[in-house]
C-alpha cells in the first residue's frame, strides 16, 4: 500500500508510505486541498518537515529538519508568503540566518553567522530591499566592509583595515552611477 485515507464529511486523514513500508507524509484533506498540519517524513522514519495548511494554502508554523533529527529551518507562513521570525540553523544547531519577514518580504534587521556562531553579515531591509546600513564581517569578528543603501542606490561605501580604521571610502550622496 502507497498511501491510505479515511473519509468522513468531505474530510480524509491521508497518509503516504515509501516502497520500503515507512511512512512518507500524513496530513489531512479538506474539500480536495491540504489542510491543517501536515508531516513529511526521511526515507529513514525521521521527520523532514511540519507544514500547515489553510484551505491548501500554507499558513502558520512550518518547521525542517536534517536527517540528524537537528532544526534546519523554523518560521512560519502566512496566506502562503514567509511571515515573521524566519530562522535557519547549521546541522551543529548554531544559526545560520534570522530574518524578520512581512508577507514574503524581509523587514529590518537580518543576521547570517558562520558556523562557529560569529556573525557574518547584518543587513537591514524595507519591502524587501536593503536599506541603511549594510556590515559584512571577517571570519575573526572583525568589520570587512559596509556600505549605506538609501532605497535602490548606494550612497557610500566603507572598506576597513585590520586595525578596523576605514582604508578607502566611496561617497555618492545622490546615488548616481559614477
Amino acid at each position: 500500500v502507497l498511501s491510505e485515507g479515511s473519509e468522513s464529511h468531505g474530510e480524509m486523514d491521508f497518509k503516504g508510505y515509501n516502497p520500503n513500508g515507512n511512512l512518507s507524509l500524513e496530513g489531512k484533506i479538506r474539500k480536495g486541498a491540504r489542510d491543517g498540519k501536515w508531516t513529511f517524513y526521511y526515507k529513514n522514519g525521521g521527520i523532514k518537515t511540519v507544514e500547515n495548511y489553510d484551505n491548501g494554502v500554507e499558513s502558520g508554523p512550518y518547521q525542517s529538519f536534517y536527517k540528524n533529527g537537528a532544526v534546519n529551518i523554523d518560521g512560519t507562513f502566512k496566506n502562503g508568503e514567509w511571515d515573521g521570525i524566519y530562522k535557519k540553523y547549521f546541522q551543529n544547531g548554531k544559526l545560520e540566518t534570522e530574518e524578520i519577514v512581512v508577507n514574503g518580504k524581509a523587514e529590518e534587521d537580518a543576521y547570517s553567522y558562520l558556523s562557529n556562531g560569529t556573525l557574518l553579515v547584518h543587513y537591514y531591509y524595507k519591502n524587501g530591499d536593503e536599506y541603511k546600513w549594510q556590515s559584512f564581517y571577517f571570519p575573526d569578528g572583525r568589520l570587512d566592509y559596509e556600505y549605506y543603501m538609501d532605497i535602490a542606490h548606494m550612497n557610500k561605501y566603507l572598506v576597513y583595515d585590520t586595525s578596523g580604521h576605514v582604508a578607502s571610502r566611496f561617497d555618492n550622496p545622490t546615488g548616481t552611477a559614477t
